[in-house]
């Protein structure tokens, strides 16, 4: 009986790290998806399956498994409709690996009530632990009804329910805590993947992400001849920001700004923060014309914006924007060129658009 234990609990850990890899960087949680929610449903179903196909034999012609632990997992990641539809796949399991009867039917009744029940616990505002335990509890009075209606032997029916009882709780917990590691460990990979390629504090694309579009955009340009415009923008005098309401106000600033970016781009376009109070707008299939509009349009809304300090008050900032364009300027050197004319901006007097056309490149 111990090595089937053994091999219950490998079976359930094995699953939940399956589980784990799957929807890694697409956790599974009650506000999912539908689609998302029935595939961990199916899933779970199957490790459930799986879990009575290697049940525990207690004593000859009595076996006992941990199918309920599955839908205890599935109602905690995706709530009442996941949990009831892996109970659904183990409940018709169960009538297909073993033979039919009142057994059967008993068998299959009360797995749907595990399922309904342990989705139902999903609202309590306890903690998981707390809230996993309650389910893995409900289930086990679930089982143990069912066993008291298909076993008639009175010492018999104990026996398997207390080996019921004693094997699920102490599964029980084992599977809890590698589904609080696996789940803690996605979570981190999440959020090193998102800081790798997201500004920290304004939530926008990195320069490293920016490098990576502007690559496959010049790329593009290069293949298909798709036109494609690029901003750079920079605050103007932002030392002198910080310098009079000091660096959380400026950070605060940054992050404004960025929203406003982002609010006022298209789509299809890709803001980042470069660095510093350096961003960049790229825009595919945006023509000179269109591009030039619209960081002339940018430049006057934050013109006319009143920026928030932490303490409430209002102050103004402006900005400078060198632009290009694909096709009127080398793919490759559109950032270069972009650069030169924000500077150019800066030099002729800031809060102000620089924008030249492929005539105009040499005589900068």
């Amino acid at each position: 009986m111990l090595k089937d234990f053994v091999i219950n609990g490998t079976i359930v850990i094995s699953g939940l790290f399956i589980m784990g890899q799957i929807f890694r960087n697409h956790p599974v949680r009650p506000h999912s998806s539908l689609k998302l929610k029935l595939l961990a449903a199916l899933l779970f179903g199957l490790i459930g399956a799986v879990l009575m196909e290697f049940s525990i034999r207690i004593v000859p012609g009595v076996i006992a498994d941990l199918r309920h632990i599955p839908v205890a997992f599935a109602a905690l990641y995706g709530g009442v409709p996941t949990a009831l539809v892996s109970a659904l796949i183990i409940a018709m399991a169960r009538i297909i690996l073993f033979p039919a009867g009142p057994e059967a039917l008993v068998a299959f009744g009360g797995m749907l009530l595990i399922g309904l029940g342990c989705g139902l616990l999903t609202y309590s505002k306890a903690r998981p632990l707390v809230k996993f335990t309650l389910m893995n509890l409900f289930s086990l009075l679930i089982i143990t009804t069912s066993l008291f209606i298909n076993i008639p032997d009175a010492s018999l029916f104990f026996e398997t329910a207390l080996y019921h009882w004693c094997i699920s709780i102490i599964a029980g917990f084992l599977a809890f805590y590698t589904y609080i590691y696996i789940d803690q460990s996605n979570e981190a990979f999440r959020k090193l993947k998102e800081y790798s390629t997201k500004d920290f504090l304004t939530g926008l694309n990195n320069s490293r992400q920016f490098t990576i579009f502007f690559n496959t955009y010049v790329q593009r340009a290069k293949e298909r001849g798709e036109p494609f415009s690029l901003l750079v923008i920079d605050i103007d005098h932002f030392k002198e920001v910080n310098d009079t309401y000091g660096h959380p106000n400026g950070d605060k600033i940054l992050q404004e700004l960025g929203q406003i970016l982002s609010d006022a781009a298209r789509p299809v376009d890709i803001v980042s923060r470069n660095g510093g109070e350096e961003f960049s707008v790229l825009m595919i299939d945006c023509s000179y014309t269109e591009a030039k509009e619209h960081a002339e349009h940018i430049r006057a809304m934050i013109e006319q914006h009143g920026f928030t300090t932490l303490d409430g008050d209002r102050i103004h900032i402006t900005i400078s924007i060198g632009g290009a364009s694909f096709p009127e300027t080398n793919a490759e050197e559109m950032y270069h060129f972009a650069d030169r004319l924000l500077y150019e901006a800066k030099r002729t007097g800031r809060n102000k658009v620089c924008w030249v056309d492929i005539l105009q490149q040499d005589g900068l």
